[in-house]
């Protein structure tokens, strides 16, 4: 479409049909292509127009000084096509020996500065758009990686892919386009409507009322089109998001032979979708067929005014004007129905932007200028918990309440406790990463939301139950930083007894992402590794041995407490066997600290809670 502008000229050869663009409505076949997915909660949406903010912010975003630049490219390169056409005039209405050739003189050097000045402005144009989907972008996944965790768990991760999709496809390939078409359709209409004008001042009474009808059916259509396209985008992504979980638990759907259910609720999704998308293109339609009835109107009121003011005058370069004048005529209504799309286009293409303007304005997990100064402070690991109560952004239910625990330096405690009694609460709570409803954590005799995320997680390392490895070697998931020689990671994989994994290829073996060409076990042992060579001040091990026997359990607990002495250990565990040489047992149920002691004492109470849960591990199933 874009090389089907570029082409229409001044003159009219070339056009076939009134508005020239009815048939150049469809859409981009990349745009079925666009597999996004996400469901859940009921996404969000804007109403009415889209607001002036957002245009600003993405002119902002692509360069005030490119733009001004690029708008003064596209003033001069329109003067210079009106001028060329005007000398063609002259050259026509008064031919005279020797004007010819300087006439081709003249006219060569200025069309070689319009091709000049169209392959700058085109150049400049892509360097706008390049901009702002760069700056748009990174402003986004910059956001994103600040926002606190729950946010992931309460947006279905399709709906962020979405925006990193659909949503930038459209600001980087779609919308400087369409901009860029926009402004040079402007200035051929606005060129076209002054110089009728000017050849023919009654033209005026018939510009006034059609431009006015032109301005009436494009907000007409507008107000539709915007909220079909915000429509088609939130309909578009829960038809993914079903087939991408369709396909992970497809095992589960053929065993309880569901399958018709989920076609069904796929074929439901596809038809919503479709409904929006198919009203969308039939106002693109009508609006084709609308602007073409106007620009008839508008072609045979000039053409009729032109040769009724031609009969009437004895001017030698009339013919000439005329013959300008019909051209220009024939442009007003092809490019009048271009600005009328391409300002819908643009709208519609805006609510892109809209919605990733939106993510780049959501919650930080905290605020970097809160923590000027940001010294390491955490030394030794005692932790207290001084009547805490913690629970979750998303939920108004506290999870732990009223908790007071003291944890010395270099001690090694385990917390068990049933399915949600708060063990990984708890620990989250340490991290920041559950919210605090009262109270106060401290280290050190230090506030933890008085030092800096970043300081917080390096004292105190967490290995999870998911374990998370990144693709890269074994080398760069043992040692990010690369701090540690050879020999101490070697002796590190012989301690969790991984030699034989990583096989001939040593500490260079391949990592696939998230540690997929591994075990469960072995993820998780790799994790174990980092700490073991880091040896933190503190270690919290939420469930981060449950993918090992009860065998491997007891030995790397035993190997924990032997390798990192002066370690504060907290270990949350369902499985009782290799805490049995721990300082203390916690044993929390419902949010509270049921025993607290050494688990030789709590062993020693026939009717408690610990010894309770350990008769009950111990059974035979």
């Amino acid at each position: 479409m874009h090389s089907k502008v570029m082409r229409l000229t001044s003159t009219a050869s070339a056009i076939s049909g009134v508005s020239g663009f009815s048939d150049d409505f469809q859409e981009d076949e990349n745009d079925e292509a666009l597999i996004t997915s996400g469901e859940g909660s009921q996404e969000g949406r804007e109403y009415g127009s889209i607001s002036y903010n957002v245009y600003w912010q993405y002119l902002c975003a692509g360069g005030l000084r490119l733009l001004a630049m690029f708008l003064l490219l596209s003033l001069a390169l329109q003067t210079m096509r009106v001028y060329l056409d005007y000398l063609l005039r002259d050259l026509v209405g008064t031919v005279s020996p020797g004007s010819v050739s300087t006439f081709f003189q003249v006219f060569g050097s200025l069309s070689f500065v319009v091709i000049i000045i169209s392959y700058f402005y085109n150049i400049l144009g892509q360097w706008i758009g390049a901009n702002a989907r760069e700056h748009l972008h990174e402003k986004m996944v910059r956001n994103l990686f600040l926002c606190p965790i729950e946010l992931f768990e309460a947006y279905p991760i399709g709906r962020i892919l979405n925006r990193l999709s659909c949503d930038m496809f459209v600001i980087d390939q779609k919308l400087p386009s369409c901009i860029q078409r926009l402004l040079l359709v402007s200035l051929i209409c606005l060129s076209a409507l002054a110089v009728n004008c000017i050849q023919s001042p009654m033209f005026i009474l018939c510009a006034v009322p059609i431009t006015a009808a032109y301005w009436w059916v494009q907000h007409f259509y507008r107000c539709s089109s915007r909220e079909l396209q915000r429509l088609d985008s939130l309909s578009r992504a829960p038809i993914f998001s079903h087939f991408s979980d369709t396909l992970t638990g497809l095992v589960t759907i053929r065993s309880f032979r569901v399958q018709p259910k989920f076609i069904n609720s796929l074929c439901e999704k596809i038809d919503t979708n479709t409904s929006a998308f198919l009203i969308l293109q039939s106002g693109c339609r009508w609006l084709g067929l609308t602007l073409d009835v106007i620009g008839a109107l508008i072609v045979f009121a000039s053409i009729t005014i032109a040769l009724v003011m031609t009969e009437h005058t004895s001017d030698p370069v009339a013919p000439a004007s005329l013959g300008l004048l019909i051209s220009y005529s024939l442009l007003v209504p092809i490019y009048l129905a271009w600005v009328v799309k391409f300002v819908a286009d643009l709208e519609n293409y805006m609510n892109a932007v809209e919605r990733v303007l939106e993510y780049t304005n959501l919650e930080h997990e905290e605020d970097p200028r809160k923590y000027p100064i940001a010294d390491a402070t955490f030394i030794k690991g005692k932790i207290v918990f001084d009547n805490v109560s913690l629970g979750y952004h998303l939920e108004s239910r506290v999870v732990v309440a009223g908790l007071n625990l003291t944890i010395v330096p270099g001690e090694k405690v385990a917390v068990c406790g049933r399915s949600g009694s708060g063990k990984s609460t708890l620990v989250m709570g340490l991290m920041r990463m559950a919210r605090r409803l009262h109270g106060k954590i401290t280290i050190d005799g230090i506030d933890i939301n008085q030092r800096p995320l970043g300081q917080l997680r390096r004292f105190v390392r967490v290995v999870h139950q998911d374990a998370a490895l990144l693709s890269g070697t074994i080398r760069s998931n043992l040692d990010p930083q690369g701090q540690f020689p050879d020999t101490r990671l070697w002796e590190v994989l012989e301690q969790l007894e991984l030699r034989d994994m990583v096989g001939l290829a040593g500490l260079e073996a391949e990592v696939e992402d998230n540690g997929s060409n591994m075990t469960a076990g072995q993820r998780q042992l790799l994790c174990l590794g980092r700490c073991l060579l880091v040896r933190p001040a503190v270690i919290v091990l939420d469930e981060a041995t449950s993918s090992l026997d009860a065998s491997q359990e007891k030995r790397i607990h035993q190997l924990l407490l032997t390798t990192l002495p002066n370690s504060t250990l907290v270990t949350v565990t369902h499985r009782l066997g290799g805490i049995l040489n721990y300082d203390r047992v916690l044993v929390v149920g419902e949010g509270r600290v049921l025993e607290d002691g050494p688990p030789g004492d709590l062993l020693s109470r026939p009717m408690g809670f610990f010894s309770a849960l350990h008769r009950q591990e111990r059974q035979p199933i």
